[in-house]
């Protein structure tokens, strides 16, 4: 249950961010103002406010903690990074940004940055703390640097990393890449779609043609799903979570909320796991070890409390919802060819599961003309392990050796 009164209430919440002390971090599109909550719920307090000097923007997208005592607020106006103590909300410091940021995820001496940057022509960028300049690492697919409206709409690049490797999703694209932290691009792959709406390789196309034909703009977001999350969990497995949008005017609602789990070989993997949302709400998600956060805002605010049945609470319209992803204990080799069977949503305990029935098969090979020549063709009829193996599994030749990020 999250806390909320008629003077500290979310209103477009954005990713939820686990503290490291057990409690979560928000912030929200609609409002000046990040929200750090407790575990059972209750705000701590609230950091930042209306305004453009130290501590003060119009929006902010981005909460994180930066070691024991502080937050870090990414703001996107002004573009800025501001950080706070944790122990009375005060502003430590403040460093500004020449370019906004999407994604973050700490490392060691500074911040990974993710976001479609136009004139560096990168999508991965790394940011030392009192630099405004971030430098290029990773760099743009064509679908951005063609031109055409998908930079400016869906910026988002989710993105996780772990010792030398980053796995890149793209909001509007149907696959994901990896590099090493230089640069290089080690691999590509497509994510089958079962039950979600899945993607296109030209998506300016399709978004063109609603334009074009006078159709109303929030159509562009009906059109494909968008990969709004990546996650690597300690068992070497990934997690990506798609959303299937609606096309409403204003705040848009989360039509799906599809979660797929990548083998640690990622020859295989279990796909749209459905997380019920009630329909026409709007939803934000977070990653803490083994699970997916969902923090979901109904479009009636209800007042009451309600009790769900998957172990979550509403409280004054928004629901925190912490779903354990499972999958069935099968190994099978699946031919090529294989239908993917129907996952669904089961109730685990005290927490919400999302378990996948019969859903594994191997990811297709990616088209060579696709992948731009780099990565391998992934292999049909592999062993589908829907129990991950512990330790993360066998690892390639030339593979880096797993690890954690270390903190800041």
């Amino acid at each position: 249950m999250l806390q909320e009164s008629g003077d500290d209430y979310l209103v477009v919440p954005s990713p939820v961010v686990p503290d490291g002390s057990g409690g979560y971090l928000v912030a929200d599109h609609g409002q000046a103002g990040v929200f750090h909550f407790s575990g059972d719920g209750s705000l701590l307090r609230r950091y930042g406010r209306q305004g453009e000097g130290p501590g003060e923007w119009k929006e902010a997208d981005i909460a994180l903690p930066w070691g024991d005592e502080q937050v870090m607020v990414l703001s996107w106006s002004p573009y800025a990074i501001h950080l706070f103590r944790r122990s009375d909300g005060g502003l430590v410091e403040r460093h500004p940004l020449n370019t906004p940021v999407e994604s973050v995820v700490p490392g060691s001496g500074g911040l990974w940055s993710s976001g479609a940057h136009q004139a560096t022509s990168s999508a991965i960028r790394r940011l030392k703390l009192g630099e405004s300049e971030a430098r290029p690492v990773l760099r743009l697919p064509d679908a951005y640097t063609a031109g055409g409206p998908v930079g400016g709409i869906f910026g988002e690049m989710p993105f996780a990393m772990w010792a030398d490797t980053l796995l890149v999703g793209f909001m509007p694209l149907p696959y994901l890449i990896v590099a090493d932290t230089t640069g290089r691009e080690l691999d590509r792959f497509e994510l089958p779609a079962a039950r979600r709406k899945g993607g296109t390789a030209d998506p300016a196309a399709a978004i063109d043609e609603v334009l074009a034909g006078g159709r109303p703009y929030s159509e562009v977001f009906g059109l494909f799903s968008v990969t709004r999350g990546v996650h690597r969990r300690p068992d070497g497995t990934t997690l990506v979570v798609h959303f299937d949008m609606g096309t409403e005017i204003g705040p848009v609602s989360t039509a799906g909320l599809w979660v797929s789990v990548i083998d640690a070989s990622r020859e295989s993997a279990c796909v749209d796991a459905a997380i019920p949302l009630e329909p026409g709400s709007r939803a934000a998600i977070g990653f803490e070890r083994d699970l997916v956060l969902v923090l979901e805002v109904p479009p009636p605010r209800r007042e009451a409390m309600l009790d769900t049945g998957f172990g979550c609470v509403v409280s004054s319209g928004i629901l925190l919802a912490v779903s354990q992803v499972e999958q069935e204990q099968r190994h099978q080799t699946l031919e090529a060819g294989s239908t993917v069977g129907e996952p669904v949503f089961t109730n685990s305990g005290n927490s919400a599961g999302a378990r996948f029935r019969g859903g594994c098969r191997p990811l297709p090979p990616m088209p060579r003309s696709a992948r731009n020549g780099s990565g391998r063709a992934l292999r049909r009829g592999s062993p589908c392990p829907c129990r991950a193996r512990r330790g993360g599994g066998s690892r390639r030749s030339g593979d880096p050796v797993p690890s954690s990020s270390p903190p800041p």
